[in-house]
């Protein structure tokens, strides 16, 4: 197989986390170092542009890509006065209730994190704990 590569990407397999895809780690500091190399290339664009975006977001992971594909709908629902619910055309009620998973952590900080989904989400049902 040869020796590890170096740098963000990996071959499958090697040096895997819960986070990997494919051959690309999704780290936290990888998407941070993703997000920071893609803003200078966004800024030159409108929000709307979403074909322009396209090949741009190709260049970075696909967490940093799903960051910016929610900021860019979440930028536009605060435009419109929307909320994606309804800027997507959704109807409310049909809308499963929000699935959240509180990562792995000192009891504290699970605590703390909890509290903070629950002042967000409103009649929060179940939490499951890695």
């Amino acid at each position: 197989m040869g020796a590890p590569r170096t740098g963000r990407h990996r071959r499958a397999g090697e040096n895997a986390t819960p986070f990997s895809i494919g051959t690309q780690a999704q780290t936290s500091e990888n998407i941070a170092a993703d997000l920071a190399a893609l803003i200078p290339e966004l800024q030159a664009h409108h929000p709307l542009e979403r074909q322009q975006l396209a090949p741009l977001l190709q260049t970075v992971g696909s967490a940093a890509r799903a960051a910016v594909d929610v900021a860019l709908h979440d930028w536009l629902g605060q435009r419109a006065g929307l909320p994606l619910w309804q800027l997507w055309g959704l109807d409310r009620d049909a809308i499963g209730p929000t699935a959240v998973t509180i990562g792995i952590s000192a009891p504290e900080a699970a605590c703390d994190r909890l509290h903070l989904w629950q002042q967000q989400v409103p009649g929060l049902q179940s939490v499951k704990s890695s």
